[in-house]
């Protein structure tokens, strides 16, 4: 929209792109002050648990069994990634009378005798933790290229303006 607006010298083409950026501007801004004051809550830790849980012992009932699947796969994935078993560990499955997934042991052999106790929700969170900096910079950068792009487009519509009162007073 930026691109087509200022090949094209169109005011209303720029004013959009600039209200777009504004618009995602602030709601990442607003989901990136959420992530800081939850990082380091218990709350965000036990939503996470209560959703490891409730996609393990088989979801809400409501939904179709295509999406508790796609559900499970991505717990799976979750465990084998973090080294992580359930939510707040292997109690997830024992408590609930399930079997042990193999992507909860260290080779995803269940004959094997090591087993991952820590649960995926602080596996998780020590993860964004350690590498919150990076996270930071990166949501940082986005941020300032946005604002710089907003600048252009305003400076831009202000040139826009200035060439057609220019052309049309000479």
């Amino acid at each position: 929209l930026g691109c087509c607006g200022s090949a094209r010298e169109s005011k209303p083409l720029l004013v959009g792109y600039f209200a777009i950026l504004l618009i995602v501007l602030i709601f990442e801004i607003a989901v990136l002050g959420l992530a800081f004051a939850y990082a380091n809550s218990s709350a965000m830790e036990e939503a996470m648990n209560n959703q490891f849980k409730d996609i393990i012992t088989g979801g809400r009932r409501d939904k179709d069994s295509w999406q508790q699947e796609k559900d499970m796969n991505m717990v799976l994935y979750v465990q084998a990634e973090f080294r992580c078993c359930g939510g707040r560990g292997v109690q997830d499955y024992t408590e609930s009378g399930l079997d042990i997934p193999p992507s909860c042991y260290d080779n995803r052999d269940n004959q094997r005798p090591y087993l991952f106790e820590t649960g995926c929700s602080k596996a998780m969170k020590d993860y964004v933790l350690r590498n919150g900096l990076g996270i930071g910079l990166v949501n940082l950068f986005t941020l300032l290229a946005q604002i710089a792009a907003m600048i252009c487009s305003c400076l831009l519509i202000q040139g826009i303006k200035k060439v057609h009162k220019d052309t049309s007073g000479a």
